[in-house]
């Protein structure tokens, strides 16, 4: 695990917090990666710092899934997941990212909301849901429970097999940009790059955002 506290220029993440591509950015979202296709949004320009200095050149992956979450109390949180191909997650077709990062963009007056994560990280197919269940049902004892609070500017970066959580969110809102490497394109985003919660195809109209600032 790799956790930084203030990780980019202050003036870096309110460019981001404060653009269009993030302000509008779909649920479910797809990037051949800095390697194959240049940053085309101050979303992916940031996912660029975040992830360069651990994406190696001789051992590129397929690309980076991103999305972002706002959870404002009060909120249950999220349950216990791995970071998998959530259009397939139900289907026997059960993929885990490679790796994932978490990103706190935007924190205010925040109560809970914590990640936690235990030490579970099975990839093995066919029975990772069961395994999970399974773990979670032994009443895993706390003290083999991580618990990493959400501070504003702070990045985690993880095994995406490792079964982790968001807290209860007593008060206050927490906002984050979220990304995983596949090392495996997963099939849905061989048709679109962006969709919506219902995994409905989404015209992004500022995916390109780059763009239009050169053009001004």
């Amino acid at each position: 695990m790799i956790l930084l506290d203030d990780v980019i220029q202050e003036e870096a993440r309110l460019n981001l917090v404060n653009s269009l591509s993030y302000k509008t950015m779909p649920d479910y979202n797809w990037w051949d990666g800095w390697w194959r296709i240049a940053p085309r949004n101050y979303v992916e320009q940031t996912l660029y710092s975040l992830w360069g200095p651990y994406v190696h050149s001789d051992n590129y992956p397929a690309g980076i899934e991103y999305w972002s979450r706002k959870l404002t109390a009060p909120d249950p949180g999220l349950a216990w997941h791995q970071d998998t191909n959530e259009k397939e997650f139900s289907t026997d077709n059960y993929q885990i990212a490679g790796a994932s990062m978490v990103y706190y963009t935007m924190v205010e007056d925040l109560m809970g909301g914590n990640l936690e994560l235990y030490p579970f990280d099975d990839r093995e197919k066919g029975n990772t849901r069961s395994s999970i269940r399974d773990y979670l049902e032994l009443g895993a004892e706390e003290s083999f429970k991580e618990t990493i609070r959400c501070v504003q500017n702070r990045m985690i970066i993880y095994d995406s097999a490792r079964l982790h959580r968001v807290s209860y969110v007593h008060a206050g809102v927490r906002e984050n940009l979220a990304s995983s490497i596949w090392f495996e394109k997963p099939s849905v985003f061989h048709k679109h790059e962006n969709y919506d919660r219902d995994w409905k195809p989404q015209k992004w109209e500022v995916k390109n955002e780059a763009n239009i600032y050169q053009q001004r």
